[in-house]
């Protein structure tokens, strides 16, 4: 199906299959972080949402196959500071990430990590394996962990740069295996949880975060850089967007490797009256 034009170029599904063919095969298990409109405007401006919606999501599922599996983030930062109720529930509370996650969360066969920060959406062979998480975002037993154990495909399908969540996993480990990092620190959160099973019972949950106030910010140059010159970034153009794959172990080897040389390695700090971007706030 034809769904974005940008100047002469138009994308359709079987477009975007055949690019990322090279990068992503059957069995794999990909971690996408998206932004769908990036890359041009509607073919048709008559499709419906959902239709749109159902061709991105086969545009993974025809690369991954039956036999892979599909994550994708929705982060809703239930517990967070200055939510009066914090309550997540892991049927109904909506994601903060975008029309597709939310698109995502509601499919028939998809489940989701009983994470009220950091909670991420899994469909496919490994699902049930994927979602079931001890209690902290990023440390041992979360769902990043486990994407790290089978070496997933971490995609950023049309976002400007290329910073995974998984960084924070990194973070972490850096953090408890080598030395403090000093910007972001374990936290403690707590709140009610209702479970698939419409269970309510309050828990603690702990996420690696940084504050609202710090000025600290990521920045990938580095980072980018240093996996292209290893060939383990790959881009590809798209109308006026861009995709692009690594892998974990790539991302956490030279991740690791710049935090050893440097522990500001992907941080800069912004200017004193720089405004917070939100997609990378960490709400303590």
């Amino acid at each position: 199906m034809k769904l974005f034009q940008f100047e002469d170029e138009i994308l359709g599904t079987n477009t975007f299959i055949e690019q990322l063919s090279s990068f992503i095969h059957k069995g794999d298990t990909v971690y996408a972080e998206l932004d769908v409109m990036k890359f041009g405007k509607l073919y048709d401006t008559q499709i419906k949402k959902d239709e749109l919606l159902h061709q991105i999501f086969l545009i993974f599922f025809v690369l991954v196959g039956a036999s892979g599996n599909i994550l994708i983030p929705s982060l809703s930062y239930s517990w967070g500071n200055g939510i009066k109720e914090k309550v997540f529930d892991v049927k109904k509370t909506k994601g903060e990430v975008g029309i597709f996650p939310e698109y995502f969360r509601n499919m028939e066969g998809t489940l989701r990590t009983l994470d009220p920060m950091f909670s991420v959406l899994a469909y496919g062979k490994d699902k049930e394996h994927y979602v079931d998480i001890r209690q902290n975002s990023f440390g041992q037993g979360s769902v990043f962990h486990k994407l790290h154990d089978d070496n997933a495909k971490l995609v950023s399908f049309g976002l400007k740069q290329y910073d995974p969540t998984f960084v924070h996993y990194v973070d972490q480990c850096f953090d408890e295996q080598v030395e403090k990092l000093g910007y972001r620190i374990s936290t403690e959160f707590s709140g009610e949880f209702i479970d698939y099973k419409d269970h309510r019972f309050f828990a603690k949950h702990f996420a690696f975060m940084r504050s609202l106030d710090s000025r600290v910010y990521f920045d990938e140059t580095n980072f980018t850089n240093d996996l292209k010159k290893r060939n383990q970034l790959h881009t590809v153009s798209l109308g006026n967007g861009a995709i692009s794959v690594s892998s974990c172990d790539a991302v956490y080897q030279v991740g690791m490797e710049g935090l050893k040389k440097n522990n500001m390695y992907w941080t800069k700090f912004k200017p004193l009256d720089a405004r917070e971007d939100p997609a990378h706030a960490c709400k303590i």
